[in-house]
């Protein structure tokens, strides 16, 4: 063995493998420090941004259990007009609603002669026979009519026989106002372009009666 040889002892070699290895610890030591403190500071973003995305769909689910209500409630109305022999036909409801969309295209406003009511009247069927029952809020008009299904006669004491119809005007972001039926189970199918209730919950979401929002709490 050489003299070199004996004087190189196991601390020796031990204290070069650290000495060779300190370079790389402190690259890893730097690593982890630098990833902890990202950690910290996303954590509380991801943790905001998680509580936001529940907050949403849990305010979805909500709205739409409350639109969902809507079938039922119309499917429930017992109110009669106070003068149904009023009520018109559906071609002449027809010719309301297309007054009413050129109103609203030439000046903004719904004709003179529409009935404005209130949230829980509209739900509720106590509407006027004979026009078109309104509800406006800013760019969305809810109408409502009655229409009467037979033809008048002098010579028949029948009352009669009425269906509920529902509609909306909506004004799109060109500017323009659309008419769109609302398709209620309950309610009678128009000839115009419909939508259910569940692809316009946005829409519908200032309009819905105390017991929709009170039964979708519940459920």
């Amino acid at each position: 063995m050489s003299q070199w040889q004996e004087l190189v002892t196991d601390g020796h070699v031990r204290a070069a493998r650290w000495r060779n290895a300190t370079p790389f610890l402190l690259v890893a030591a730097a690593a982890t420090i630098t990833l902890g403190a990202l950690a910290l500071i996303f954590a509380p973003q991801a943790e905001r941004s998680d509580r936001v995305a529940n907050a949403k769909r849990e305010y979805v689910r909500t709205l739409s259990a409350a639109v969902a209500q809507l079938d039922p409630l119309i499917a429930s109305i017992q109110i009669e007009p106070e003068n149904p022999a009023a009520a018109v036909s559906r071609t002449e409801v027809q010719g309301q609603v297309t007054e009413a969309l050129e109103r609203l295209n030439a000046a903004g406003r719904l004709p003179a002669e529409a009935a404005r009511i209130k949230i829980e009247d509209y739900w509720a069927g106590r509407w006027e026979a004979g026009t078109l029952n309104a509800l406006r809020k800013n760019n969305t008009v809810l109408v409502a009519s009655y229409v009467r299904l037979d033809t008048p006669s002098a010579d028949s004491d029948r009352p009669p026989q009425l269906a509920r119809t529902y509609g909306l005007f909506r004004k799109s972001a060109a500017g323009t106002w659309d008419y769109y039926c609302l398709d209620f189970a309950a309610a009678l199918r128009c000839d115009q372009t419909s939508v259910r209730p569940h692809e316009v919950i946005g829409t519908l979401r200032d309009f819905l009666p105390s017991s929709a929002t009170t039964g979708s709490n519940r459920s």
